[in-house]
């Protein structure tokens, strides 16, 4: 991803999980000039460039459930990373934990401050309360998660978890911030 935002370009982390019908019609719609996979970079002649400043397209549901490609630029990325900074005093020590899908807003802005910030991460190929528990326990401090999976793990080996995606649970843990 660094390589993309050092040659000017824009992402779009496509979720693997998806069916192919429903990949293919993302693809279709958001129109990448190239397309990481497996290995393999594929160039496609459909594809439509990116505006100058873009950083990312992500594939989000909206209010109607049709998936929409939502454009986010790198000014945006760096003030949503300088916000989070020092609204939680990220400091050297911290690590980030990435254990939601890169390809939603929430794994996709855990990379992206850890990127921006120059904080280290830890990627998790999904949300498994143990690995992420232990994860904790062995040094990640920063964690972005979903209200839904909050009560599935003990906060407090984190020293900050951000919370988004739905609403925010009104006894949510002292280590938690919308």
């Amino acid at each position: 991803m660094a390589r993309a935002w050092d040659a000017g370009d824009a992402v779009f982390p496509l979720d693997q999980r998806l069916p192919d019908a429903e990949r293919s019609r993302l693809l279709d719609a958001v129109q990448p000039t190239h397309v990481w996979t497996a290995g393999d970079l594929v160039t496609r002649s459909t594809g439509r460039p990116a505006e100058d400043g873009d950083a990312v397209v992500i594939a989000t549901s909206g209010t109607t459930g049709a998936p929409k490609a939502a454009v986010l630029t790198m000014d945006a990325l760096a003030a949503a990373t300088r916000m989070t900074a020092d609204a939680i005093a990220i400091g050297p020590d911290d690590r980030w934990l990435l254990c939601l899908p890169p390809a939603h807003v929430g794994g996709f802005g855990v990379v992206a401050k850890a990127l921006l910030g120059g904080v280290s991460i830890d990627a998790h190929p999904r949300f498994d309360a143990a690995a992420v528990e232990a994860a904790g326990r062995k040094g990640a401090t920063l964690v972005s998660l979903v209200p839904a999976v909050l009560r599935r793990l003990d906060p407090s080996v984190f020293r900050m978890i951000l919370l988004g995606g739905s609403a925010i649970p009104s006894d949510r843990p002292a280590n938690s911030t919308a």
